[in-house]
């Protein structure tokens, strides 16, 4: 069984180059919804007062993830940000906290994270953790999502044959 990475684990940590110089800290993790293909990360200054960078890191600029860090060859590697998304996508697109419904209508709780899978290379997003108002955590695979609205996601109803 794969371990999954939970993308919010990964906000916060320090992006540093093989040389062992801090570059900056991860911001979110930036991924097509519909595929679940990682496509790199938006980044924040580095310490408590650390603002939204202009830059950000493809993926595949990404040499290594890692429980205390991510590694990258160098601050050469970096992107402007609208290199890895555009400014529509990155305004009213965070899944976290979307509501989730069925087709039917039914509420079943909120996006409280993105799991990755680092088995693959690179990491691919393979599903969102979601938790019902009564403190229940489940998981949806991407592959379930009828549709991601940046506000919604929409899964299929419990009726549907195949879940």
């Amino acid at each position: 069984m794969t371990a999954y990475l939970h993308a919010g684990d990964l906000s916060g940590q320090p992006l540093v180059s093989l040389g062992g110089d801090r570059l900056a800290e991860i911001k979110d993790v930036v991924f097509d919804r519909s595929s679940g293909e990682l496509l790199g990360f938006t980044l924040n200054n580095p310490g408590f007062f650390g603002r939204t960078r202009g830059d950000a890191l493809p993926i595949a600029a990404v040499h290594g993830i890692g429980d205390a860090a991510v590694v990258v060859a160098g601050a050469h590697v970096l992107v402007p940000v609208d290199d890895v998304v555009d400014a529509a996508e990155r305004r009213g697109n965070n899944v976290l906290a979307d509501r989730v419904l069925t087709e039917e209508g039914a509420d079943l709780g909120e996006v409280t994270d993105v799991l990755l899978d680092p088995s693959h290379r690179p990491p691919k997003v393979v599903g969102y953790e979601v938790k019902s108002d009564d403190g229940h955590t489940v998981t949806v695979p991407l592959d379930d999502a009828v549709a991601v609205s940046g506000e919604r996601l929409v899964v299929p109803g419990r009726g549907n044959a195949d879940h």
